[in-house]
C-alpha cells in the first residue's frame, strides 16, 4: 500500500481489473485472477500463484448473477 488519493490511473485500473475478473467468471474460467501485464489484463491461474486453488460456491455466483 503507498497511501495517498487513488490517481486516475488507479481507478480505470481497478474497473478493468474488476471487468475482466467478471469476463472470466462468465467464460467459466474459475481459479484464475486478472492481473495487469505490459499494459494488459491478463487472466493467472491461482495455482500459479498459491499453489492451489478452492472450489467456487456456485450457488453465491448464481447469487451475484442477479445483479449482472
Amino acid at each position: 500500500q503507498r497511501g495517498g488519493s487513488p490517481t486516475l490511473f488507479d481507478r480505470v485500473l481497478a474497473t478493468r481489473l474488476g471487468v475482466a475478473a467478471v469476463d472470466l467468471l462468465n467464460e467459466g474460467k474459475f481459479g484464475h485472477l486478472a492481473a495487469y501485464k505490459g499494459n494488459r489484463v491478463v487472466p493467472v491461474p491461482l495455482e500459479r500463484i498459491a499453489g492451489k486453488t478452492k472450489q467456487v460456491d456456485l450457488e453465491l455466483y448464481r447469487l451475484a448473477q442477479v445483479f449482472y
